[in-house]
């Protein structure tokens, strides 16, 4: 379905997006605000985790190394393999048969949300509700490419979770800083109005900040930085993960947790929608209604793997 209405798209005119640049000046006003001058190096075994998690030729042995050395992954990992959503009926005991059982392709996910979830703790009440819709944008963005863009479902995945990274740095660093933006969120703010009228930047600046420090890829730096512009500034065919990613947020913060109870963000974000859909010609055979419906399935069967105990 979304392979058909995809192809059949309006024509759109081509915006080539080289890597976003992130200027000098913006750098410093966040390391002023933040108070931190620059962010600390990834955790080794993180870097380690990050690395193979975004390597698509990275085979069983690599995954059954990494988490050989990380006793309390392995056996969440084993304890996924082992759910009803995976087990066969054999049962996994160690590593090895739970690789092979999940897969790699869910394997890079799990270490993706697993990286995700240790970096940049906070025990702020807002971090567990970050945290969740992250996922749910990650699972719905996968659940979307598998569809009409298979070859980058691992890459929507991942950056889907990291898509909001900044804000869990902002609400690390400046809690205090970071409620009053919470307070506002709601009436006719979304969280990245609220960001820009309290901060002088927003977490998609944050984001990217990260995403240079931590030498992410051109994908995921795109995402991170590019998902709240319009959609007449995004092309289908030079940017089809941060398309996917803009989607899925707006349509896990239209269907699913709706934390601020607020009828004018639903309206915001169904109006979003519609114009997303819009952009590809084919809003009249493919609603909104239509792609949460395809999602819900995904979102109750996997989300509790990646949810943990955040």
């Amino acid at each position: 379905m979304f392979r058909k209405f995809l192809s059949r798209k309006k024509s759109v005119p081509p915006v080539e997006f080289s890597r976003p640049i992130l200027p000098s000046a913006v750098v410093q006003t966040i390391v002023a605000f933040t108070g931190q001058k620059t962010l600390p190096s990834m955790p080794a075994n993180a870097q380690k985790a990050f690395e193979i998690s975004t390597n698509p030729k990275a085979e069983p042995r690599d995954f059954v190394e990494l988490l050989e050395n990380d006793e309390a992954l392995s056996a969440r990992i084993i304890k996924i393999a082992n759910s009803v959503y995976f087990d066969r009926g054999n049962g996994s005991k160690t590593i090895v048969e739970a690789v092979a059982t999940i897969g790699t392709s869910e394997l890079r996910s799990l270490l993706g949300a697993n990286i995700l979830s240790e970096l940049f703790h906070s025990n702020h009440p807002l971090r567990a509700k970050l945290w969740k819709h992250d996922v749910y944008v990650a699972l719905a963005s996968r659940t979307l490419a598998r569809n009409f863009a298979p070859d980058a479902a691992e890459e929507a995945f991942l950056a889907g979770l990291m898509h909001d990274v900044g804000k869990l740095m902002l609400l690390q660093r400046v809690p205090a800083e970071y409620q009053k933006v919470v307070d506002t969120v709601g009436a006719h703010r979304t969280f990245h109005r609220a960001e820009q009228e309290t901060f002088p930047f927003d977490h998609t600046l944050v984001g990217h900040f990260i995403a240079e420090t931590w030498r992410f890829g051109d994908t995921l730096t795109h995402a991170i930085r590019l998902h709240h512009e319009p959609w007449e500034n995004l092309s289908l065919q030079t940017t089809p993960v941060t398309f996917i990613v803009k989607l899925a947020d707006n349509l896990i913060h239209r269907y699913w947790l709706d934390d601020f109870k607020s009828q004018s963000l639903r309206d915001y974000h169904a109006e979003e929608l519609a114009a997303g859909l819009a952009l590809t010609g084919k809003a009249e055979n493919l609603s909104a209604e239509e792609l949460a419906t395809f999602v819900k399935k995904t979102l109750s069967e996997e989300a509790e793997f990646y949810l943990g105990d955040e």
